[in-house]
């Protein structure tokens, strides 16, 4: 294949089709790699569809040594998004690849949501709206957010947002982060001890490093008061999911709002958080802080103008449909004839499952 932009993200671009004519009129070839919602985009997988590529926009997806090494042309990485936990920085930089992000496009809506999960949290709303809905109308007690303690962990731009927030709203507002200084006025910096016991609801932060990996495990659980609420909109891996879900159902944690969890690839396959979204005690939100319309425009303009800006030449657009096994890609007798359809139909190409198979990685 030609050298090309290949797309990850499923939502990128779908609010606004601004951040694809900014590709389009840079004469960049947009490979989109759409797959059922739920599926997992494995390494394998991606490091097939990333030959010939010469740049990416990535969200999730593993972007390991091997895969960024099976990239032959790649110059471009743009995360869709911030956290570079699922690159490979250091291979990517070894070849003089260039890595983009986009720190501040989506940090009100994760700010927002966060606020929305205190919320629920608080005032049990998931619980009232399910048990309406079965039309049981008895009353659901939850608590006021004015006077509480929240503590939050990371205090950078999403932190420092959420805090603005909360203040508003009357809560006492504590805080941990590594680097000194970052809290000021009327932030207390404290230590993460002092967090966790001190706080009603805490919040997360934090990148995904081996420093935060289940960070919050059996024993930082074991020091937050019965009836603190735990809210994480980082990254899954920052939580110990198997001891969070026994504190949920032991009782020693009052509840949890979670927008991401660990291989969030398959949240739809995590029987646990299913069974637990049903617990008075906790939310168990899917990964909606990113998809507000406002953050998704913000997003895809940032990291197409990137792409943009490195000026790749490109030839078409083409669509690897429903997630097929690009490592299949093998020469074939039709080939040839879905290689004319490609240069009949130009830009706006896209193929089946059946026919990506007969094209060939050199084509």
């Amino acid at each position: 294949m030609s050298d090309g932009v290949l797309i990850t993200p499923r939502s990128f671009a779908v609010a606004s089709s601004e951040p694809l004519g900014r590709l389009q009129a840079a004469g960049c070839e947009v490979v989109q790699l759409d797959r059922p919602a739920g599926s997992r985009v494995t390494a394998e997988i991606m490091a097939a569809a990333l030959r010939g590529m010469a740049a990416i926009i990535v969200g999730i997806e593993p972007l390991n040594s091997a895969v960024i090494e099976a990239g032959d042309k790649l110059r471009v990485i743009s995360k869709y998004g911030v956290g570079l936990d699922n690159i490979a920085v250091e291979a990517a930089r070894a070849r003089g690849i260039a890595i983009g992000w986009t720190p501040n496009a989506n940090s009100n809506a994760v700010a927002e949501l966060t606020v929305g999960l205190m919320f629920a949290l608080a005032r049990r709303i998931p619980l009232a709206s399910n048990r309406t809905r079965a039309g049981d109308f008895s009353k659901v007690i939850g608590v006021e957010l004015r006077g509480k303690t929240l503590g939050i962990i990371g205090l950078g731009r999403i932190g420092q947002r959420v805090a603005q927030a909360a203040i508003g709203l009357g809560l006492r507002v504590i805080a941990y982060d590594t680097r000194s200084g970052i809290a000021a006025d009327p932030i207390e910096p404290v230590d993460l001890d002092t967090l966790y016991t001190q706080a009603d609801i805490i919040t997360l932060h934090v990148p995904l490093t081996g420093e935060t990996s289940r960070m919050i495990g059996t024993a930082a659980l074991s020091k937050m008061k019965p009836s603190a609420l735990l809210i994480n909109t980082a990254r899954g891996g920052v939580v110990d999911e198997p001891a969070l879900i026994a504190a949920l159902q032991s009782g020693a944690l009052g509840g949890a709002g979670l927008d991401v969890v660990e291989g969030e690839e398959l949240i739809q396959e995590e029987e646990q958080f299913r069974g637990l979204a049903l617990k008075p005690a906790a939310v168990a939100a899917e990964p909606t802080s990113f998809r507000g319309a406002d953050a998704i425009v913000a997003v895809s303009d940032e990291v197409a103008a990137y792409v943009a800006s490195t000026g790749i030449p490109v030839e078409r657009i083409q669509t690897l449909a429903n997630g097929v096994d690009t490592a299949r890609f093998r020469p074939d007798a039709d080939g040839a004839a879905v290689r004319a359809k490609l240069k009949a139909r130009g830009r706006t190409t896209s193929f089946t499952p059946d026919e990506l198979l007969k094209i060939s990685p050199a084509d």
